[in-house]
């Protein structure tokens, strides 16, 4: 019995599990998970979910692009750059348009004075002839000249109202001179004609030192104000604003086809075409103003002064070849001085007549002589007619107000049409 008991407290001790002294009861257990929210700022808007092969910044690294604001721009350099120009040019148009008609009047008062010179000497040449026993001219020739002479005067006056002061004291100093010529015409008789020769000399001579100087005097002005006509002229300065204007519209051009998508602007490239004729009649302007400004040394306007300077010349050695010597010169001094001037002129018909002319001097033939030196002052009033006509046309003052007036009405279209295609285009993002 005592032996079973012993075997039975350990089965039982080994069903039984052995618990600790205060071990609680077996509970069953659940697996509880308790989610908290997380805290959002209430002014951070939820993150947007990148498009496919987009990078998450790509909207914070693109530019922001207000394209109306660049246009209104575009509308306002084009418009300014175009009126500028256009102001610019009418004020250029207007200073060469000026300086270039008083440089031709320079030009032609010039000649006016030194035909009146050749019609002095000329008329100091016929009241020499008259007085001359070997020549016997007449005094009607002496007469019509100074008629010629003083009507030259008045004209001359009346084209360039500045000089009509010294040419109206020329104009009495002729006068006098015809005055003094026919008195000692009147001296001469049939058997003596030295107080004749004496008294027309005495007048060449003081009408040399009074009209002959006061001429000297207005033509001398005359020169010296031609090459201050063209210190006015802004040509350059109209060139340069065309251009910009015409960059100007090209850039906006440019830029408006870069932001639209849309190349071509109707009145955007209308303007770029104005802007584009304007430079051309600007370029055409400055050129005109350019060709009038160098005619003051040109071989033309030199042509035209040295034939008729000639022309005086040769009727003083007239002069001296009945005098010996003609307002102190002889007439060798007198030949060479004209050979010297036909090298300028360059008219081979004048150089050939004044050759003959030298060869009958050489032989003392009078008549012959005359007949040569005629001969050299028609061939010379020709070319000097046509010299002077070629410099007065190469100072066109006409076609620079042509071209300024053209150029400066484009360029005021082209302002129209650049503002009118911008606008319309600005007015499609509204």
């Amino acid at each position: 019995m005592s032996s079973r008991a012993p075997q039975q407290n350990h089965a039982a001790a080994a069903a039984v599990p052995a618990a600790g002294p205060a071990a609680a009861p077996s509970t069953p257990t659940a697996l509880v998970t308790t989610t908290q929210p997380t805290p959002t700022t209430a002014s951070t808007p939820p993150a947007a979910t990148p498009a496919a092969g987009q990078p998450a910044d790509a909207s914070a690294a693109a530019p922001v692009r207000n394209t109306p604001r660049t246009i209104a721009q575009l509308r306002v350099a084009v418009v300014v750059t175009s009126i500028l120009f256009a102001v610019l040019c009418l004020v250029g148009t207007a200073l060469p348009y000026e300086a270039l008609a008083n440089a031709r009047l320079d030009i032609e008062q010039g000649q006016l004075v030194r035909n009146a010179q050749a019609s002095l000497a000329r008329a100091q040449a016929l009241a020499a002839e008259a007085a001359d026993p070997r020549v016997n001219g007449a005094p009607a020739g002496f007469r019509e000249q100074v008629d010629g002479l003083s009507a030259a005067l008045v004209f001359a006056a009346a084209a360039f109202p500045a000089d009509a002061g010294g040419l109206g004291q020329v104009a009495a100093q002729v006068g006098g001179y015809r005055a003094a010529v026919e008195l000692g015409l009147a001296q001469k008789t049939a058997t003596d004609a030295s107080k004749a020769q004496a008294s027309v000399d005495a007048a060449n001579r003081s009408s040399s030192a009074t009209a002959g100087a006061g001429l000297e005097s207005l033509r001398t002005n005359a020169d010296n104000r031609l090459p201050q006509r063209f210190a006015t002229t802004v040509a350059p300065l109209v060139v340069a604003a065309a251009a910009i204007a015409l960059l100007t519209a090209l850039a906006a051009a440019t830029v408006l086809a870069m932001r639209t998508r849309r190349v071509v602007n109707l009145g955007l490239t209308a303007s770029v075409l104005a802007l584009l004729l304007a430079l051309f009649l600007a370029v055409s302007a400055s050129s005109a103003a350019s060709g009038g400004a160098g005619v003051s040394q040109g071989s033309s306007l030199a042509g035209a002064r040295a034939a008729v300077e000639t022309q005086a010349l040769i009727e003083q050695a007239r002069v001296a070849q009945l005098a010996g010597a003609a307002d102190g010169r002889s007439w060798a001094q007198l030949s060479a001085a004209i050979r010297e001037r036909l090298t300028t002129v360059g008219a081979g018909d004048a150089t050939a007549s004044w050759t003959a002319a030298e060869a009958a001097q050489a032989k003392g033939d009078l008549p012959a002589t005359r007949t040569a030196i005629d001969k050299t002052g028609a061939a010379l009033a020709q070319v000097a007619q046509t010299d002077a006509t070629a410099a007065a046309s190469a100072v066109s003052f006409e076609r620079v107000l042509t071209y300024g007036i053209g150029a400066s009405a484009l360029a005021l279209l082209a302002a129209g049409l650049a503002s009118w295609g911008l606008t319309t285009r600005l007015n499609e993002y509204r």
